[in-house]
């Protein structure tokens, strides 16, 4: 494939111990994203399903930091262009960026390393997402004198996911939910639903009943997620697809993205059944369990977009709030060298 992009290499003279910054693209990207992505869309899959939602050519690649004194962390993202401004996410449709590497960095480490990078971006726009419980480390993007409703489509976004913790056993993940369905999920196998992971028909069955159930959706129809964002995923081995089937009627089906270490649900569709418990309940309960015993630490449920009944559907099995930030930084070398630019402040 060709390259999309190609931004002018860093020549700037660098003072002893600063930072050096190099864009890996291609093998060399997927190779780091291999050994160092720490979630779910940090990785070459999910900016190909980006790709194919927005109809536009989008490229993976890593931004890795290099000092002499330090480790050599890596921010993932994705190239793209919009209105024929060349664009930089980490990640794109708000997919978890941030930097990683083999060791941690604290909040005000990070924020003082996207900061040194923006001054250094070759890109007019660079949009960033923080991991969740990270907020604090994106550094508040300089104030361009620009119309109002510019400055709106440029302002911080702030989000909230729900996490369900698998780190301990079904006991202490039943004493997390709320008293109301815990007897049900507690004998959620003798409810009669029979669950199926994968499988040949498994993308379609799925695509079917998250179409239907978009009809039901307070946000526009818009908003539905192309077959082809889903097949990207899947090809990739990235995805999988569970179905909830009781006296053998399919009424559910789910899809969940594997990272390392936590899985993100990524969609769903069921059909209303009468019982003490809903087809989705009894599948996300099942997958849960099925997914720490794999060794994930966590489900993350995905933002409620302000819905107060999917907020409440999540915090019902015991997941727990945790914010993030979205922050655009417009011309982040111009703004720099204008004294505008990204410091090491906390967006507020």
């Amino acid at each position: 494939m060709p390259e999309l992009l190609s931004p002018p290499p860093h020549t700037e003279a660098l003072a002893a111990g600063a930072w050096r910054f190099e864009l890996a693209r291609g093998a060399r990207a997927e190779a780091l994203s291999a050994a160092l992505a720490t979630n779910a869309f940090q990785h070459r899959a999910w900016v190909r399903a980006v790709a194919a939602a927005r109809g536009r050519t989008h490229e993976f690649v890593a931004v890795q930091a290099q000092r002499p004194d330090s480790v050599s962390p890596v921010l993932f993202g994705g190239l793209h262009r919009r209105a024929g401004l060349a664009v930089f996410e980490s990640m794109p449709m708000g997919g978890y960026g941030g930097w990683v590497c083999d060791g941690a960095l604290s909040l005000d480490e990070e924020r003082a390393l996207t900061a040194s990078w923006l001054r250094q971006a070759p890109w007019p726009l660079v949009r960033l997402t923080s991991e969740p419980g990270r907020a604090a480390a994106l550094p508040q993007a300089a104030v361009w004198p620009l119309p109002r409703r510019l400055q709106r489509r440029l302002q911080r976004r702030e989000f909230e996911t729900h996490v369900l913790d698998l780190s301990s056993d079904d006991a202490q993940r039943l004493q997390r939910v709320k008293p109301s369905v815990r007897s049900y999920l507690r004998r959620v196998d003798a409810l009669g639903f029979e669950f199926l992971r994968g499988g040949e028909d498994a993308l379609a069955a799925f695509g079917a009943f998250y179409r239907r159930g978009s009809l039901g959706w307070v946000v526009a129809s818009g908003a539905l997620l192309p077959e082809a964002f889903f097949s990207a995923l899947h090809g990739d081995g990235r995805l999988e697809v569970w179905r909830a089937r009781r006296d053998g009627r399919l009424l559910a089906s789910a899809a969940f993205l594997l990272g390392c270490g936590q899985v993100q649900y990524q969609a769903s569709g069921s059909d209303k059944v009468a019982g003490p418990v809903s087809a989705m309940d009894a599948l996300l309960w099942t997958a849960a369990g099925h997914y720490r015993a794999r060794g994930f630490n966590g489900l993350n449920l995905g933002a409620s977009e302000g819905l107060d009944s999917v907020r409440r559907f999540k915090e019902k099995f015991g997941a727990q709030p945790l914010a993030y930030r979205c922050e655009t930084y417009l011309m982040p070398r111009l703004a720099g060298r204008l004294g505008l630019g990204a410091g090491t402040k906390a967006s507020p």
